[in-house]
């Protein structure tokens, strides 16, 4: 029955669709297990913002507390997971670009900020941003409603090769080192894109790499700039 957990008998006006999680396979309202996925749900409170964790339904009783078709709350939870997906992107790219200077030096920290796409800012407001940028990333990749807490550390991070065109600001080819054969590796794609840079960064995945690449190049010529060697 759909009053079965005490979140729903709340009398929330509203509920948010977060999205679809399918390490969640029990159904809070009805009981039932082994699902293919559960849709998670956030009460609202009467401003609209949101009042509690998620609960996790199945798709037939999300509906229910919804009152809307069961098609209809399928393609609201897709829309959620696409807005999800690109938080994770977001996520993984901050900590990668600035996890590795969270506790560095100001001189490092205002290169860092400045020379990202961000306003001009001095050390002491790039390590405010910073610090609040890395701890919205780090919640975003360890909450555990739509999926497992998935990696948001720099001791997570894996070796990428990017290949980069400085001339004109793009990168041509990313890819892992490989644990074996990386002098191999690394000859192979030198011969393959042959008057390009080259550089190995540290990142959570693929798709940040570049933006760390590039971002320490541009932290190189910031402090040179600045006279700081």
């Amino acid at each position: 029955m759909i009053d079965s957990h005490p979140a729903l008998t709340a009398h929330f006006p509203r509920w948010a669709v977060k999205g679809t999680a399918r390490h969640r396979t029990t159904c809070v309202c009805c009981g039932h297990e082994g699902l293919e996925h559960t849709v998670a749900l956030a009460p609202l409170d009467t401003g609209g913002g949101e009042s509690g964790p998620a609960v996790h339904f199945g798709p037939r009783c999300a509906a229910a507390v919804l009152h809307r078709p069961v098609a209809a709350v399928g393609l609201a939870a897709r829309q959620a997971d696409m807005h999800a997906e690109r938080r994770e992107a977001w996520a993984r790219r901050i900590i990668s670009q600035y996890g590795p200077v969270e506790f560095g030096t100001d001189q490092e920290m205002e290169a860092a900020w400045n020379h990202s796409g961000n306003a001009s800012s001095s050390a002491r407001e790039a390590r405010k941003y910073v610090t609040e940028f890395l701890a919205d990333a780090r919640a975003q990749l360890a909450d555990t409603t739509l999926q497992p807490a998935r990696p948001h550390n720099t001791r997570d991070f894996q070796p990428y090769l990017v290949v980069l065109d400085t001339s004109t600001l793009r990168h041509h080819w990313c890819g892992p080192v490989p644990g074996e054969d990386a002098e191999a590796f690394h000859t192979s794609v030198h011969r393959d894109w042959p008057g390009l840079v080259s550089v190995t960064v540290g990142a959570l995945d693929e798709l940040s790499a570049p933006a760390v690449a590039f971002a320490r190049r541009g932290i190189a010529q910031y402090n040179a700039g600045r006279g700081w060697f």
